[in-house]
């Protein structure tokens, strides 16, 4: 984890797969994967996936709504929009067309094993090869890859869940147990101090 003077933090994952990118200065957490696939989330709640198809994928905070731009196999292009009615809007071309849309939503993107699962009409989950993005109703983010989870809560800060417990009352939710940035980096700048301390006691007896 590194952290800059002018509150940009960069974090790395051991595996190098995963790098998250906050500019404080915008209000944005950028989370890139090793393969080039993107995902911005901004403090004010909205979302944006990027893929390297060139389709991508945004949620307004605002207006509620999510935003799909996708495309056929032969490379056209067409925007499905989806809003807290539970109501999707196509539109290809000139062509606009009104639909119900319901828990499962599926892309008719590539690869066409992608898909969205909505919690609720304003909690979808970007389900994709590489991760699980899921909207939750406090307006946070959840990504999980393959080894790690990562909790984005707008201002608050990012973290990334250690370990999860299944709640004492028998449902099956879970409780996770996630790691802060604000605590990683207040470890980390303990470990730098500890560092310039052996290093100022050293150079005081030579």
């Amino acid at each position: 984890m590194y952290e800059y003077s002018n509150s940009d933090i960069r974090w790395l994952s051991c595996d190098r797969v995963v790098e998250i990118n906050y500019f404080g200065v915008m209000g944005a957490t950028v989370i890139t994967l090793v393969n080039g696939c993107g995902i911005r989330y901004f403090n004010n709640g909205q979302i944006e996936l990027y893929r390297l198809s060139g389709e991508i994928s945004r949620f307004d905070p605002v207006t509620k709504q999510r935003t799909e731009t996708m495309l056929h196999g032969d490379r056209s292009r067409f925007v499905e929009i989806f809003d807290s009615s539970g109501s999707c809007l196509r539109i290809e071309g000139t062509n606009k067309s009104w639909q119900r849309f319901g828990e499962r939503s599926t892309y008719r993107g590539l690869p066409t094993d992608r898909h969205v699962y909505n919690h609720s009409n304003v909690e979808p989950e970007w389900i994709e090869p590489e991760y699980n993005a899921r909207r939750c109703p406090d307006g946070s983010l959840k990504v999980k890859f393959a080894n790690v989870m990562v909790c984005c809560l707008g201002v608050e800060d990012v973290g990334y869940v250690k370990h999860t417990t299944r709640l004492e009352n028998g449902s099956e939710r879970k409780r996770m147990c996630v790691e802060w940035g604000h605590v990683a980096r207040a470890r980390q700048r303990q470990i730098e101090a500890r560092k310039c301390q052996q290093m100022t006691a050293l150079n005081a007896t030579v």
